[in-house]
């Protein structure tokens, strides 16, 4: 039967093994992995929503899976719940079968996901014969993406397609944007300023 502990250190720190020595004055461990707790947030309240162990080798940077410490090391020694045992085989698991590396995206890649980004948006794929790219960008640049994600007003976001900042318009449907227009409203409304567009784009109008 494999001895499973759940061990307090001295250091404070938390580790789970397999038992697998004891003497007088020392134990031996079989894989021991370290256990720390983390904890989620609601951001609005502070409260806790949810709790984690994490676990990590205790003994990394070794081929060595046992090690030896001292038994006054140890504050206390307990039996592990199975939910804590499961978790430490699926570690162990993980460990011994890493999962592959991630393949680098080739040019030909890119191309596909932006045919697909295309065609989900219903917009023209760019003419190969005939691209539209600035004579400033390379191909190196092409190949190398920043992912962002922002915000903006419906009229800045039509102001910046009128300014050609975007080559071709872009239906706002793909964006799930209404295009129905709201009534005229004024600060005499009663809701005045429960609306975004009730504010002013412009940072200067808030000095």
């Amino acid at each position: 039967m494999t001895d499973y502990r759940l061990l307090k250190l001295r250091s404070g720190e938390e580790i789970i093994a397999v038992v697998s020595g004891k003497t007088s004055s020392e134990i031996k461990l079989n894989r021991p992995m370290q256990m720390r707790l983390t904890t989620l947030h609601d951001p609005l309240t502070g409260a806790i929503v949810k709790e984690n162990w994490m676990l990590r080798n205790w003994i990394p940077n070794t081929n060595e899976n046992d090690c030896i410490i001292p038994l006054d090391f140890i504050v206390y020694s307990l039996e592990p719940n199975d939910e804590s045992i499961f978790q430490y085989e699926l570690e162990k698991e993980r460990e011994d079968n890493p999962p592959p590396p991630r393949k680098a995206v080739s040019p030909e890649g890119s191309s596909l996901v932006l045919e697909q980004l295309f065609r989900q948006l219903g917009l023209d794929l760019p003419d190969e014969e005939n691209p539209k790219t600035p004579e400033n960008i390379t191909p190196d640049m092409l190949n190398n993406f920043v992912m962002m994600n922002f915000t903006m007003s419906k009229q800045l976001f039509s102001k910046l397609m009128e300014e050609g900042v975007f080559e071709e318009e872009i239906p706002f449907d793909d964006f799930g944007f209404d295009e129905e227009e709201e009534p005229d409203r004024n600060p005499e409304s009663e809701d005045w300023g429960n609306k975004w567009s009730d504010w002013p784009d412009n940072l200067d109008d808030y000095l």
